[in-house]
């Protein structure tokens, strides 16, 4: 076993995204967590600079995690200890293990300069009536929540609460 609270693997072996060592696809690919072992790296890093950032899903073919944010083993971006510790994908988020203990983190400058206060921690980048608005330069999807793809920006895309 391996991961946060568990221990780091053997010399040569990757941490999977649920805590197991191997040498597998599954142990070495996406969602390997690479602070606990070895982790194939041989992702295009042109593919990954074509994913869209994102508040809300992540993972290969779907997004990267806004800065700040952890993209748990199921492909979701948060703060908690659920997307930041065991199976946090680290190379679609952040994967600080100081959330481990820590679930109801003050609000954070998630865009460096900007203050986000109408997204709280807990909302996982939530807009539109009841949540407020998207950090500058995101657009509002039309169920409510923040990024950068067309899914959030094209039809049905929110204008008063993000960019369209």
């Amino acid at each position: 076993r391996c991961g946060a609270g568990v221990g780091v693997c053997g010399e040569g072996l990757c941490c999977s995204r649920y805590g197991y060592c191997g040498t597998s696809k599954d142990h070495c690919g996406v969602g390997c967590q690479g602070e606990f072992g070895m982790c194939n790296k041989s992702n295009k890093s042109t593919d990954k600079e074509n994913l869209p950032i994102s508040y809300y899903k992540c993972g290969a073919s779907v997004g990267i995690c806004a800065k700040g944010f952890c993209c748990s083993r199921y492909g979701y971006c948060g703060k908690t200890s659920e997307h930041c510790g065991t199976g946090c994908q680290s190379e679609f988020g952040q994967c600080n293990h100081h959330h481990d203990n820590d679930d109801n983190d003050s609000k954070e400058d998630v865009n460096g300069a900007e203050s986000i206060n109408d997204i709280s921690d807990r909302d996982y980048g939530r807009c539109g009536p009841g949540y407020g608005n998207c950090p500058s330069g995101y657009c509002c999807s039309q169920y409510g929540y923040c990024g950068t793809a067309s899914t959030y920006c094209d039809y049905g895309c929110q204008s008063d609460f993000g960019r369209c």
